[in-house]
């Protein structure tokens, strides 16, 4: 019958598998053969599951619409183990059946006793059509290797877009390495310091949050603690989540053991714009987490890096500080990684900030699909009875596909709009200093905080600026500071003959 879901939908709504809503659902249509759609895959009525049977559904699903973990978990829960036999007795070296049985027995925790896969091995995620790991795992007894990009705690996919593509084929981590390459590295050291204080400014920014210069320097360090050759583990994390929390109440020592939420500025249960896991999830998810973050297989530094921090920030397993760690994670990553040069960062933060819609509409990808399972109702004050209707896989297995886009283009803002843009500043400013240096006789202090005030107001002193330093700066110093500024910074350089 045209129109009739099949796949993964079907096993939704059969089910009521209170799971997140797929980007595309597959139904029966008037086509020849499979075909993608912008919002849904289009079956032949000769390709579609003949019946209503369950596992139909799930082999036609695992062959026509890849691996999709969150809605498996939700469906084989509520299925008995012996669904899956049949099919397997009829084609026990069939790959799709192989894959079933395999992923029934890891996430329901249930054995199929006394039954086995054979035939060649099959990956669990096709390579074209997710971002895989590097090192898969063979399963013996289903001769199925685990290639997803966690554990069975965590396991986010990324979809191979054509945009993800490129961003897996761009060398960004290896263009910043190139630039400190042929940097000298006194200009290095001047550049990371810059680095490492707008990180932190831009860390803090995201969260509506000015730190005190105290603050500021104790959060620059933590970012240095990075590249500590140490794992992270619960005791490590919740002693940086104090590190960066000025109130000492809101200091942690463990995760946390009570519900929390997002709030918004709307008051009551409007204003609830995400809900994280149940406290007693928070364990094992986090378990997930670290062994993404500590390096368990092997992948690009940044796609770990997209993994850990947005996992961090969805599982959110602190009462507060947790958006600064998700970011600080992101720099452990690549540091412990050695994506970049010894104790070198990528201001990302600042180019989040710059880009903080974007950033949003990230985040919201999973927060708010994930929010529409959750019945909040408000009590009084900030008193709400949590209601959650959904399944707890849909936070171990999430689509980071929108997340990790993200992250590499931030990356790529950060070195080329950012750090590539100050060691320009400050090669610059070191030649003009040096010029000016040479025709001026003006304290070194001075000259240099001139110097900055100009570039500044692209290439012009304020009168302010004039008068406070008219004691000590005559006026045709200026005029000369004004004329090299603008020479080296503002003025279009004049091709060569």
């Amino acid at each position: 019958m045209s129109g009739r879901v099949v796949g993964y939908q079907f096993l939704m709504d059969t089910l009521g598998l209170g799971v997140l809503h797929l980007p595309r659902h597959a139904h029966v249509a008037p086509v020849s053969r499979v075909q993608d759609a912008a919002d849904a895959i289009l079956i032949p009525q000769h390709v579609a599951p003949a019946s209503d049977h369950l596992v139909e559904h799930v082999l036609f699903a695992l062959k026509h619409e890849g691996t999709q973990l969150d809605v498996l978990a939700a469906a084989f829960r509520k299925m008995p183990p012996d669904a899956l036999l049949g099919a397997l007795r009829a084609t026990p070296t069939g790959g799709y059946i192989r894959k079933a049985c395999y992923l029934f027995e890891k996430l329901t925790g249930k054995n199929l006793e006394g039954f086995g896969g054979q035939g060649v091995p099959v990956p669990l995620f096709d390579p074209a059509r997710y971002v895989v790991s590097e090192s898969p795992v063979r399963d013996l007894k289903w001769r199925v290797d685990f290639n997803g990009l966690g554990d069975w705690n965590m396991c986010p996919m990324i979809r191979r877009t054509t945009r993800m593509d490129a961003c897996l084929e761009s060398d960004v981590l290896a263009r910043a390495k190139s630039l400190f390459d042929h940097v000298a590295p006194e200009m290095v050291d001047r550049a990371l310091a810059w680095a490492y204080l707008n990180e932190t400014k831009g860390s803090f920014a995201i969260e509506r949050e000015n730190p005190p210069a105290g603050k500021a320097e104790a959060f620059a360090h933590l970012l240095r603690q990075a590249w500590e050759d140490r794992p992270m583990d619960e005791t490590r994390l919740a002693q940086l989540q104090s590190v960066t929390m000025a109130n000492p109440l809101l200091r942690a020592v463990e995760y946390r053991s009570e519900q929390n939420h997002l709030q918004a500025g709307t008051p009551g249960a409007a204003g609830v714009r995400y809900v994280p896991p149940a406290p007693g999830e928070v364990p094992s998810l986090m378990d997930g987490v670290l062994s993404i973050a500590n390096g368990k297989n092997a992948m690009h530094p940044l796609v770990r890096a997209s993994l850990a921090s947005f996992g961090f920030v969805y599982v959110h397993p602190f009462m507060d500080g947790n958006g600064r760690l998700s970011r600080f994670l992101l720099h452990y990553v690549l540091a412990q990684a050695r994506a970049l040069p010894d104790k070198g960062v990528l201001p990302i933060s600042v180019a989040m900030k710059r880009n903080e819609m974007q950033y949003l509409s990230a985040l919201e990808s999973f927060s708010r699909p994930a929010r529409e399972l959750w019945n909040v109702l408000w009590i009084d004050g900030a008193r709400f009875e949590l209601d959650f209707r959904g399944d707890e896989a849909i936070y171990r297995y999430w689509d980071a596909t929108a997340q990790t886009e993200f992250l590499f283009e931030m990356a790529e803002q950060s070195l080329q709009h950012d750090l590539v843009a100050e060691v320009d500043f400050l090669q610059k400013f070191d030649t003009v200093y040096r010029r000016l240096d040479q025709e001026l006789d003006l304290q070194g202090r001075d000259l240099a905080a001139l110097i900055r005030a100009c570039h500044q107001k692209g290439g012009v002193l304020s009168k302010n600026r004039r008068k406070q330093y008219a004691l000590t700066v005559p006026e045709d110093a200026f005029e000369a500071i004004e004329a090299k500024v603008k020479a080296a910074f503002f003025d279009p350089p004049v091709a060569e003959a």
